[in-house]
């Protein structure tokens, strides 16, 4: 576009898809067997009451909610990166993968819960075009596992790293049908 500017030329590109087609080309997969089986996929995950992840708190939750919170930011160093970067690469996990898999340890040792759920966020751009669209398509993924007969961290990431792989397959199926 730059290179066209400067030279005086029009460039004809593609009309941008709109949200709207978006919208539609959802309700359309609605019938569809491939959204029946994103559908089933997710049912299967969730077949009965989800649990309540319970924290330990530092002190008691306020009489009204207030929504109010902070942020904990964190650096790892480099040889740390590194070392985690080595040991995705030899489970053949991605860095992504191996982290998440660290967290839902840290939420199950803090919580004592073996089943565990963290909400990842998806693209959710799942029609042909929709690449080139403005808009706010995301949505979460509830990437749910159960940690119970001690596993090693090692078989713990081959089950999550499982669980993500799946749910990135299923990922068309809108969260807010889900719930």
């Amino acid at each position: 576009l730059y290179n066209a500017a400067c030279q005086s030329k029009t460039l004809d590109m593609p009309a941008p898809t709109q949200f709207g087609d978006f919208a539609e080309w959802q309700i359309a997969q609605r019938g569809t067997p491939a959204m029946q089986t994103h559908e089933g996929y997710w049912l299967n995950q969730f077949p009965a009451e989800i649990p309540v992840l319970e924290l330990p708190l530092d002190r008691a939750r306020p009489p009204v909610k207030t929504y109010n919170g902070a942020v904990e930011t964190i650096q790892l160093d480099k040889a740390l990166t590194r070392a985690l970067r080595t040991l995705s690469r030899q489970q053949h996990s991605t860095l992504f993968m191996t982290l998440l898999s660290a967290y839902m340890a840290l939420l199950h040792r803090l919580s004592g819960q073996e089943d565990v759920i963290v909400g990842v966020p998806s693209a959710g751009r799942g029609m042909q075009g929709s690449e080139r669209a403005v808009g706010y398509f995301a949505h979460l993924l509830p990437i749910r596992h159960v940690l119970s007969g001690n596993p090693s961290f090692g078989e713990m990431l081959q089950g999550i790293r499982g669980t993500l792989i799946n749910a990135y397959e299923h990922q068309d199926y809108p969260f807010a049908r889900l719930i």
